[in-house]
């Protein structure tokens, strides 16, 4: 049995089984049982713990303090061996700790939270908290969601999480994406990549959203996870991906989306080098190609982007070699065999990913042309003032002769007589 109101301790027998049977149960069926306990209120779980232990909770309520904890000498299989103890107060004030698995690290940095958070697991019992009298129920899950209401730059929340969290994304998760940095999509992510495709059904994005430029997010690639990227480029690839997960599809009531492959011109050269990118040292070098009679060099990085739906009227035939102006959020660096990769050698061929609800096609600028009409119009008609003027000094030279000829001829024609 689980003794209550003891001092927290990572050594105790039942903590293990409990977190490990948290450990092994998914989010989504930890979010199915939490249904049964629905209608507990938060006073009963304070109040009346040992009744209600071993069941699962889903609270809404905010963190307020997170500390790191190590298990000195576990097993590299022990799910404790490396966890984190989070003080929070439920909705109305109650206060709980939750042991989790993960948090982010900006948390370990505050005193002071005061965080919005979604809280997810199995009710273990009551505890003392370390280096206090207070006792509290204690929740085990995997992690703790986290959506913040408005930026901080100690914790390291921009303008754009701020957004993403008000569209349902967890912004902890961002932990997770950029430990995956320069890898392929994993399952340990899936359910954070199709937040993000959920978050942009709603579009426009705010204008006050700052949009990052492709070479300001190269620079930058660790700490651009969730931010705004605008992108134009060239179209040189369009797939149509299907969703398998069917949970997914009811969730965001798609069973496809669009990857599509963009190369940007980033406007580099041996002059001017891009940025150095951890993991990128190994990328293959720009691509140069021949489209109609002008030659393109792509630069070394293809964009992807991962989208709801194309232009109407346009199909992924009709869209190779266009040029695309997209609006989207950064997921992370990702690597993918390609025949380049092939052709070098090399694990993969790393793009960044960006998420976004559709892409344009720019139409034709004409004010170049406009320009280029007006200028020859311009040039035409001083050739044409210049050829008249001429002209007309020219006629009036011939009328002075002509005049000065008719007043040397006589006034009357006067013929000899025949007498």
């Amino acid at each position: 049995m689980v003794a209550d109101d003891q001092e927290f301790d990572l050594d105790e027998p039942h903590l293990l089984k409990i977190a490990t049977r948290t450990f092994l149960t998914s989010k989504r069926n930890l979010a199915k049982f939490s249904e049964y306990t629905s209608d507990v209120t938060e006073t009963q779980i304070v109040n009346n713990t040992p009744d209600f232990r071993m069941q699962v909770f889903q609270r809404w309520g905010r963190v307020d303090r997170t500390t790191r904890m190590i298990k000195p000498n576990a097993d590299t299989d022990d799910p404790l061996r490396r966890v984190f103890l989070n003080e929070c107060r439920l909705n109305e004030g109650q206060p709980v700790a939750v042991l989790s698995f993960q948090a982010p690290n900006s948390w370990l940095q505050q005193d002071n939270l005061n965080q919005p958070v979604k809280l997810l697991g199995f009710l273990y019992g009551r505890i003392k908290l370390p280096g206090s009298d207070q006792i509290v129920p204690l929740l085990i899950s995997k992690s703790i969601a986290w959506y913040p209401e408005a930026d901080s730059q100690p914790l390291g929340v921009t303008t754009a999480h701020v957004y993403l969290a008000s569209q349902g994304v967890d912004i902890a998760g961002l932990e997770t994406i950029r430990r995956e940095h320069g890898k392929r999509i994993g399952r340990n992510e899936t359910e954070f990549f199709y937040q993000f495709l959920q978050a942009v059904e709603n579009y426009p994005i705010p204008v006050q959203v700052p949009r990052w430029q492709p070479l300001k997010l190269l620079a930058n690639s660790r700490k651009g996870p969730g931010n705004v990227v605008r992108l134009e480029g060239r179209i040189k690839q369009v797939s149509k991906v299907r969703i398998p997960d069917k949970s997914v599809v009811e969730l965001t009531g798609l069973d496809h989306y669009y990857q599509v492959t963009v190369f940007p011109d980033l406007g580099q050269d041996s002059a001017n080098p891009l940025p150095v990118i951890p993991g990128l040292d190994a990328a293959p070098p720009p691509i140069e190609v021949t489209d109609g009679d002008q030659k393109i060099t792509y630069q070394r990085f293809p964009f992807t982007v991962c989208c709801w739906r194309l232009p109407d009227g346009e199909d992924p035939d009709s869209l190779l070699n266009r040029k695309l102006v997209v609006e989207g959020f950064f997921y992370r660096f990702w690597k993918y065999e390609s025949e380049i990769s092939q052709q070098h050698e090399i694990s993969g061929q790393l793009s960044p990913l960006i998420i976004a609800n559709h892409f344009e096609l720019p139409s034709i600028d004409l004010r170049p042309l406009n320009q280029l009409f007006g200028s020859l119009l311009f040039v035409f008609l001083g050739v044409v003032l210049i050829l008249g003027w001429n002209g007309f000094r020219v006629w009036r030279r011939r009328q002075t002769r002509l005049q000065k000829f008719k007043e040397s001829l006589p006034a009357r024609l006067s013929w000899p007589s025949e007498d």
